[in-house]
């Protein structure tokens, strides 16, 4: 818009000056929020007039007491609306607005200042995909790509809270072990052994894959947790026999190896009165039970004893 066109609207030289000068993108809104003039950065910045937007930012400018002291307007004047973030063509801005109002307590205009936050906003990307790697680094078991006990232990707590506070009704854990894992170790070595645990982790995670908030955990060498929250015992149970038979089955990718992989389990469940802790030990015992009994199956705690689980 031309300068000769813009006085015709009542600016003074002094706010086109004002405008010119100003090394950021900016302009001025009459009070409904027409564009009066901008100065060259904001019209190389923006391909909108922003009118829309300021449109809606105006009820709290609007709403000045009639009859103020000039001394209020200019304090009022002073004070900015709550600057907010605006985007557009992939920059990023910091809008913030400076009201300007006449004697009697009307708004006249409205400037608009621009910071463009681009870099910022990249950097705060940036930063924020470090800081979710160093989150993976630190709970994300880095062989298996489940989460380690690290995570466990931090998870457990938030599930006890919110048992605590009945927004959960019963929990199920189920404690896996790889069977005779030391054996394929040392006939097969470390490398084959780390490739059994990864594709163990893949088999447990493919079972559990549809269940809402369910969790695999890796706790220790060849030993994993299945966390089941709002799950049954019985219901656990066919879990962790699911597991037994996905595991086993895998053997046959083996053929050219003397090896049977399995995996035993143990589950314990919980209802909102009490301590998971205790629960892990009861699905720990439960897991003993199962690995010195016959392997590739489940035993369960039920409060009373441990039982053999039988689909």
């Amino acid at each position: 818009m031309l300068k000769n066109d813009l006085i015709k609207q009542e600016l003074s030289v002094e706010h086109l000056a004002v405008l010119d000068a100003l090394p950021m993108p900016a302009a001025l809104f009459s009070a409904t929020a027409d564009l009066l003039c901008a100065n060259q950065l904001f019209q190389r910045s923006f391909r909108t007039d922003l009118s829309q937007l300021i449109s809606n930012k105006l009820e709290i400018m609007l709403s000045v007491q009639p009859n103020q002291s000039e001394f209020s307007l200019r304090c009022l004047e002073m004070e900015h609306i709550e600057p907010f973030i605006y985007s557009e063509s992939e920059r990023h801005y910091w809008l913030t607005l400076k009201p300007h109002y006449l004697h009697d307590g009307q708004l006249k205009h409205v400037m608009l200042c621009c910071a463009d936050i681009t870099n910022l906003k990249q950097s705060e990307q940036k930063l924020m995909q470090h800081n979710q790697l160093l989150k993976q680094q630190v709970y994300i078991d880095h062989l298996t790509q489940v989460l380690n006990r690290r995570g466990f232990d931090l998870q457990i707590e938030e599930w006890q809270l919110k048992l605590a506070r009945q927004d959960l009704s019963e929990m199920s854990l189920i404690m896996c072990d790889l069977d005779n894992f030391k054996q394929i170790n040392d006939i097969y070595g470390h490398d084959f052994g780390d490739e059994i645990l990864v594709k163990s982790a893949q088999i447990l995670m493919r079972v559990i894959e549809s269940m809402e908030d369910a969790y695999v955990f890796r706790i220790g060498g060849e030993e994993f947790v299945i966390a089941l929250p709002d799950m049954q015992l019985k219901d656990a149970c066919h879990i962790a026999q699911q597991c037994c038979h996905q595991v086993s089955a895998m053997s046959a990718n083996y053929a050219d190896k003397v090896l049977k992989l399995s995996i035993s389990c143990g589950v314990a469940h919980q209802y909102q009165d009490g301590v998971l802790a205790e629960t892990l030990a009861k699905a720990d015992q439960a897991l003993y039970q199962a690995k010195y009994s016959s392997k590739n199956c489940t035993c369960y705690s039920d409060g009373d004893g441990i039982n053999l689980f039988e689909c």
